[in-house]
C-alpha cells in the first residue's frame, strides 16, 4: 500500500480463518534467521484486519484495517488485530 504496508486479500474466507492465517504468517517472519544479514537483526510485523463482508465500501475496509493495523502497533508491535466496524 505504501512504504512498509502491505495488503493482502482472503476472498470468501472467514473472519476468523483469515486472522489464523495472518498470525501465521506473522510467527513466520518473526521465527524467520536473519542472522546471515546481521546476527543482531529481529524481524516482526503487525497486522491489522477488516472483515470486508462488514462494509459497504473497499475504502471503508482499507479504514478499519488501518486503524487496526495502528492499534496493533501501538499495543507493542508484532501482533494480529481486528478491531470491529
Amino acid at each position: 500500500m505504501g512504504g512498509e504496508e502491505f495488503l493482502l486479500l482472503f476472498p470468501g474466507t472467514p473472519a476468523g480463518d483469515a486472522f489464523a492465517d495472518a498470525e501465521r504468517l506473522r510467527l513466520r517472519v518473526q521465527d524467520h534467521d536473519c542472522s546471515e544479514i546481521d546476527p543482531k537483526l529481529e524481524v516482526t510485523c503487525s497486522v491489522g484486519l477488516a472483515d470486508w463482508s462488514l462494509t459497504d465500501r473497499l475504502e471503508a475496509a482499507l479504514h478499519i484495517a488501518d486503524a487496526s493495523l495502528y492499534a496493533a502497533k501501538n499495543a507493542g508491535r508484532n501482533r494480529c488485530m481486528a478491531t470491529a466496524a
